[in-house]
């Protein structure tokens, strides 16, 4: 089991890659923390692996870099314009693997929007913010699809929790964001 915890400028991080997936030698997920000056933005990208191959791996890694490119030029005037070529370039660079993405945007310390496809969770407080896009074991929406964010906006309270659905079946494969 590998195992990955830290804690910066309030925001608590775990990444933990179980024994579950044994046809994968590392683990899927993918983590991205980015502070500027006028925003902070954390996501988690759940990688799945439909044929058992490890792709999933490799495109949440991927849709982690090319957020990346992104990220400097958003702002609030032209975040949904940016999100949706963010996807449009998900789509058309991930050819193999699926990824789901659950993507937040912190522009001060209680304003939040969150942008979501796939059956991963955000919490503020205890409420559950996003709809999640799958049932038991099958994903109905992923990153790399030509379909929408769907974007929740939301005040925090006291903290938001993000997680992957691996927190919610068996705790063996998780990524988790905690932002105080």
């Amino acid at each position: 089991v590998k195992f990955f915890e830290c804690e910066i400028n309030k925001i608590k991080v775990k990444m933990r890659k179980g024994i579950g997936h044994e046809w994968t030698k590392y683990c899927e997920d993918c983590l991205l923390l980015f502070f500027d000056k006028d925003k902070k933005t954390f996501a988690i990208f759940d990688g799945v692996s439909g044929n058992r191959d490890g792709n999933g791996g490799k495109a949440s890694r991927l849709a982690a870099k090319i957020l990346l490119k992104f990220l400097p030029e958003i702002n609030e005037k032209n975040l949904y314009n940016k999100m949706e070529e963010y996807k449009d370039e998900c789509v058309k660079e991930i050819s193999s693997g699926e990824t789901t993405a659950l993507i937040l945007f912190l522009f001060n310390e209680r304003n939040c929007v969150l942008f979501n496809k796939g059956d991963s969770y955000c919490f503020n407080g205890k409420e559950l913010v996003n709809t999640t896009h799958g049932f038991g074991s099958l994903l109905t929406l992923w990153l790399n699809t030509k379909e929408g964010f769907e974007v929740k906006t939301f005040e925090k309270k006291e903290k938001v929790i993000m997680c992957s659905d691996g927190i919610m079946n068996d705790f063996d494969d998780l990524a988790y964001i905690e932002i105080f």
